[in-house]
């Protein structure tokens, strides 16, 4: 089975399941000023895992809140804010997530895979996502130490080194309905659900061994 602790902040880990239930990890992507502004980037969130069996792990990511309908007649789709989490409001973002080997000093090289949109696994939407713009990553990596870094398109892999995102300015984001329009939003809340997908006969063990940079609203 899987057993997977988590790190949430100060004093020992706290075991949040054992068995093959997924893991939830909420977070919280900020906006930021760069440089004296005007021009506004993003934080990044590294979450620190450690994979103690090489095997197919997934992680799915539940942020955007814009249900869009394509049945609507000319003139385009039509959006509604959507509370996919159900924390009162609608502050979302178009995830891009990377993920990298962790071997104490992050660079390039360590970098694995990464994930910006997903429109067709039917997977990538089992954990509420209601748009494609929320990522989705199903990869083999071997047993080791990992970090999966979470920002806004277009999160590049010299920016979660650097450890914050220039490339983001329209994210995060909320959403009007009546203008049809995304607006500026100080913060995006976001979910990663990790899955570790076992084969048959097979057994993993994978933990989450800490949250760094996450945020929180709740």
């Amino acid at each position: 089975g899987i057993g997977i602790s988590m790190a949430a902040g100060a004093g020992s880990p706290n075991v949040l399941g054992v068995g093959v239930s997924p893991v939830e990890v909420d977070g919280t992507i900020e906006r930021v000023t760069l440089g004296g502004g005007p021009i506004t980037g993003s934080t990044i969130d590294r979450i620190q895992f450690t994979a103690l069996d090489a095997g197919h792990y997934e992680f799915n990511v539940m942020s955007w809140e814009v249900a869009f309908d394509f049945g609507v007649p000319a003139g385009g789709p039509t959006g509604v804010a959507t509370d996919v989490n159900g924390d009162g409001e609608i502050a979302f973002l178009d995830t891009h997530i990377r993920l990298f080997r962790h071997d104490g000093v992050l660079s390039s090289d360590d970098h694995v895979r990464g994930s910006d949109d997903e429109f067709v696994r039917n997977r990538a939407f089992a954990d509420g996502s209601v748009y494609g713009y929320d990522s989705y990553l199903r990869v083999f990596i071997d047993a080791g130490d990992y970090v999966l870094a979470v920002g806004a398109y277009f999160l590049s892999t010299s920016s979660v080194i650097a450890g914050v995102n220039t490339f983001s300015s329209t994210y995060p984001a909320t959403w009007d309905d009546g203008a049809q329009a995304l607006l500026p939003s100080d913060h995006g809340d976001y979910r990663v659900t990790a899955t570790y997908l076992p084969t048959p006969g097979s057994a993993a063990l994978f933990a989450l061994a800490g949250l760094v940079g996450v945020g929180r609203r709740r």
